[in-house]
């Protein structure tokens, strides 16, 4: 039993690794169009296993497998959300568990469908925009790297290191310096990027606000913003308070998005609205005039339908802000790499003068 348990624990791990963005995208648009076209939840996700599964040929396919699990959540009486908790994002099970209990639920999961895509979008654009720019700045460490354990060496036997002057100078430290650090270099990358893929969902408090308009913090940002917006406007539709609501996203929330929620809820059960309580919590989450706009807007009738218009055109503005930014990055980036070739070229003809000057 043991091991049949172990085995089952090791096949949905492998499929939950296959289960990516473009996978739940789909799924989820099945899930509307099956319940658009009239049949109920349960009726659809069995349409969409019986497909993925080839009408049980195939049970042994990632989503079938992970369909198979949330039927099976959902016979234990878990709602769709927690049934799907182990299977996507923290961010998609909590907007997915609020938008089911809403008669708008298609509607709803379309738009949510909308903002991930958007995400997407984002960040497409800032691998895209990353890529070269840091694809041309390893190239230029690499070239150091390379001077400094091939071409130094070479030329010190024809004049010595500690003679060079200028530019050739700071190219043999430079240079010295990359290839005696090559490996330290790129372990710290390394950890850099463990640390800021824990960082995005564990760091709350203090400095987070500012590294939030960091590229990779942003986006993060956004996304979770934008999560906790469509699920707020789906269940304060249905009735609930924004207290209550916040109650219901908390048990999926993670260290940093569970630090805003509890910050809003304090101000929200000491008389504040939504749009003040974001203010007041003054973590700037998801946006400090995003949050300053609903603010006013709580003082209409219809506050969860203005939620979602400020969400989608928030998400437009900050798409077009990331691009901005990336673009100027870029431009930095680009001039930087510019320089530093010049600077080698430059340093080699120093080095050749100098040691002709010497012979």
């Amino acid at each position: 039993m043991t091991t049949r348990l172990f085995l089952r624990e090791m096949r949905n791990r492998f499929a939950r690794a296959q289960i990516n963005f473009q996978s739940r995208l789909a799924l989820y648009r099945e899930l509307i169009a099956l319940m658009r076209a009239g049949l109920s939840k349960n009726e659809a996700l069995d349409t969409i296993l019986r497909v993925a599964s080839n009408e049980g040929e195939k049970p042994g396919d990632p989503k079938a497998i992970m369909l198979a699990d949330v039927q099976s959540g959902l016979k234990n009486g878990l709602g769709l959300g927690r049934a799907m908790q182990k299977w996507v994002p923290a961010e998609d099970a909590m907007v997915v568990e609020a938008l089911e209990s809403s008669d708008r639920f298609p509607e709803y999961l379309e738009k949510f469908c909308g903002a991930l895509k958007r995400r997407a979008e984002i960040r497409a654009a800032i691998a895209g925009g990353l890529a070269y720019p840091l694809f041309l700045m390893a190239m230029v460490a690499g070239l150091l790297v390379y001077v400094g354990n091939v071409v130094v060496p070479a030329l010190d036997s024809l004049l010595p290191v500690e003679s060079w002057s200028g530019n050739a100078r700071g190219l043999a430290l430079a240079s010295t310096f990359f290839a005696a650090n090559a490996y330290r270099l790129a372990a710290a990358i390394c950890l850099a990027s463990l640390l800021v893929s824990v960082a995005l969902r564990r760091w709350r408090g203090f400095g987070r606000k500012h590294a939030d308009a960091l590229p990779v913090f942003a986006i993060y940002r956004i996304y979770t913003g934008v999560s906790f917006l469509i699920a707020m406007s789906s269940l304060m539709a249905s009735g609930l308070t924004a207290a209550a609501a916040i109650d219901r996203l908390r048990p999926f929330a993670n260290p940093y998005l569970r630090h805003r929620l509890d910050l809003i809820r304090f101000y929200l059960l000491n008389g504040s609205d939504l749009g003040s309580a974001m203010h007041f919590a003054g973590t700037g989450w998801p946006d400090r005039k995003l949050n300053l706009s609903l603010k006013i807007l709580a003082q209409t009738s219809n506050l969860p339908s203005q939620i979602l218009v400020g969400a989608d055109e928030w998400l437009a503005a900050s798409s077009e802000k990331v691009q901005r930014s990336l673009g100027i990055f870029r431009a930095m980036a680009f001039l930087a790499v510019f320089g530093a070739i010049a600077f080698v070229i430059s340093a080699m003809y120093q080095i050749q003068n100098q040691i002709a000057s010497a012979i």
